[in-house]
């Protein structure tokens, strides 16, 4: 598919056709975070609509509420999303269903984006914490 896709905190999400440039669709939402394209969908957050997946075309596919505070953008690697709250902690979601999988506390929040590869997860912390974890290849249930 060749769309082009972008964000902001005040303007929304926004698809645009790569080659005229012409607005395939626009969604209003205050708040919105950087989104990340991953295949055919689109993830984003914003602090009152939570993790947001859509396709390309501008379909909503789920939703996911996301507790308190303003969650960072999300992170997809492979089965997985991974979105941090600032006054919350770690979300780590299925790709394909929204569904949350684990929850974990870090004590004063995520700010900062999560930084993944195929085998690890790093997470800085509001209160200076650096978190590492090990990813898992197997498929979420």
């Amino acid at each position: 598919d060749d769309t082009l896709v972008t964000s902001s905190y005040n303007g929304g999400v926004y698809a645009v056709e790569a080659g005229s440039g012409s607005v395939k669709w626009q969604l209003q939402v205050e708040g919105a975070s950087r989104s990340h394209v991953a295949g055919s969908r689109l993830y984003f957050t914003a602090p009152r609509t939570g993790l947001v997946a859509m396709d390309l075309a501008g379909n909503r596919l789920w939703r996911q509420a996301i507790a308190k505070g303003v969650p960072t953008a999300p992170v997809v690697q492979g089965p997985y999303i991974f979105v941090g709250g600032t006054e919350s902690g770690l979300y780590v979601a299925s790709a394909a269903t929204g569904r949350l999988l684990q929850y974990i506390q870090t004590g004063k929040g995520i700010s900062a984006v999560p930084a993944v590869s195929d085998k690890m997860l790093v997470v800085l912390t509001n209160g200076g914490s650096l978190m590492v974890f090990k990813v898992s290849p197997r498929r979420p249930g």
